[in-house]
């Protein structure tokens, strides 16, 4: 699943062991609520800066920094849309574009000055050798990848495996 509502409801009805999600400071609900009204339990295994994807000619590609300033002129791509990022848009601009597609974002990010903020487990995603990254330089845009399972559940052998290796793999770096 790539939709976070159906990853959360398939843990609350017990059709998934574990769900595993990312979240972001720019969420514009808190996941704490919705986690409390399923009777789940969340642990964030990693929580990092955020990540601005762009073309290699971009103007902000000239910058040390980028900060939530610099991105006002340009074209936000609103990457893997869901419930909880549907009235997330234009934070940073006034020009936006939603997609769950990897493949326009990049060739939006190519043909334009558009830009995409994710996060920076995103890298093999969309870095090649046209679309660069830079960490957000603002403490404030921070995302996290975490898992979470039912309070009504013992987890298994086998979902207690999965999470030691997915930790072991957030944390690799």
């Amino acid at each position: 699943e790539t939709h976070r509502s159906q990853v959360i409801n398939d843990v609350s009805r017990h059709q998934s062991e574990i769900g595993v999600i990312m979240t972001s400071t720019l969420d514009p609900i808190r996941f704490k609520d919705v986690f409390l009204e399923h009777h789940l339990t969340f642990e964030i295994i990693r929580e990092a800066k955020a990540r601005i994807y762009y073309h290699k000619d971009h103007p902000i590609a000239k910058l040390n920094k980028i900060a939530q300033k610099d991105l006002i002129d340009y074209p936000q791509i609103i990457f893997n849309l869901d419930e909880y990022t549907e009235n997330n848009l234009s934070l940073f601009t006034c020009h936006s574009c939603k997609t769950n597609s990897v493949s326009l974002a990049k060739e939006l990010m190519n043909t334009s000055l558009a830009y995409v903020i994710q996060t920076p487990w995103d890298k093999e995603l969309f870095e090649d050798s046209d679309i660069l990254s830079k960490e957000v330089d603002d403490n404030a845009i921070r995302v996290q990848i975490g898992f979470f399972y039912s309070k009504e559940r013992n987890l298994s052998l086998e979902a207690r495996y999965f999470i030691k290796e997915l930790k072991h793999y957030i944390n690799r770096e």
